[in-house]
């Protein structure tokens, strides 16, 4: 059986960090991008209601402790495609130049590369669905890399703001994929032969629980129009801001799961900060997924 390789060439927006042992960002790391990657594979199958185990946390990670590795609950359905102990990766990972040559040097703003996936084993549809998807979920909102946003320096000569690292645009993707329905990667990802834990408190790392907004950026030390700095930690978990040109500018974060925060809640925060912020701008991670999956060579709602 002939296994083709899957690959989508991407634009780097800005430059992407990677980083090497001495936090350096003059050379590609390859382990530093699909890290990202796994991290948004993540988000969405928690997103459609699946179980995804923290790769980083001993008492969270695959393997299961309580099965053997032959039996299919041994480990969650991200690790079925990225690996975990006892479990290989379905695939190996490369970063190319245009050239169709390894990515040494560092990902440069205005670069074309590549993502290179060749299965050492198959690879189910729904995996290269949901690797379709994570991908243009990183390129149309989120960012790559092991570090997105460098915060604020202060200095006698005053503070340089927010230097964004990781916006990529999507150029080229392997294949036109099928329609593909929400419902039926939401039946793939919570089949019972994939392990099924409690998320704890990694149960905010979901789209279920992010929000995006384009064209938006925050600044570090932002405080609201309204309510006090305590509402504000109140409501969220997480947020990330982008400095860059207005075409790629962007916010996105996660709110507090056990908050149960109403969505014109937050919505009324951002238009504290943005006189001129309209509801319509305010995007769930639910919506995102419907708008993705709807997109061109993304399927159907």
């Amino acid at each position: 059986m002939v296994m083709e390789d899957i690959e989508y060439v991407f634009k780097a927006l800005s430059d992407i960090w990677t980083g090497d042992a001495d936090r350096k960002n003059t050379r590609t790391i390859n382990t530093g991008l699909l890290g990202s990657i796994r991290w948004w594979f993540e988000l969405v199958v928690r997103g459609l209601n699946g179980f995804a185990c923290d790769p980083t946390n001993p008492t969270n990670r695959c393997p299961s402790p309580e099965k053997k590795p032959t039996e299919d609950t041994h480990h969650c359905v991200v690790c079925d495609l990225f690996g975990c102990t006892g479990w290989a990766r379905k695939f190996r990972f490369e970063v190319l130049d245009t050239s169709n040559k390894t990515k040494v040097s560092s990902i440069k703003k205005g670069e074309e590369f590549i993502f290179r996936f060749i299965p050492l084993r198959p690879i189910c549809q729904m995996e290269k669905h949901l690797l379709n998807l994570t991908l243009k979920l990183i390129a149309d909102y989120g960012a790559i890399g092991g570090k997105i946003a460098f915060k604020p320096i202060s200095s006698t000569r005053g503070r340089q703001y927010h230097r964004t690292y990781g916006i990529i645009e999507l150029q080229e993707i392997p294949q036109d994929f099928p329609f593909m329905k929400l419902h039926s990667l939401e039946k793939y990802v919570t089949n019972q032969k994939w392990r099924n834990d409690n998320h704890d408190e990694f149960k905010w790392a979901s789209l279920k629980y992010s929000w995006f907004i384009k064209k938006r950026f925050l600044n570090k030390n932002y405080q609201p129009r309204f309510g006090s700095t305590q509402e504000k930690k109140n409501i969220f978990k997480k947020i990330f801001t982008f400095n860059e040109k207005s075409e790629v500018c962007r916010t996105f974060g996660f709110v507090k799961p056990e908050m149960n925060i109403e969505k014109n809640v937050i919505i009324e925060h951002f238009k504290g900060i943005w006189p001129d912020f309209n509801d319509q701008e305010f995007l769930e991670g639910k919506d995102i997924l419907y708008q993705l999956l709807a997109a061109r060579n993304g399927g159907s709602k």
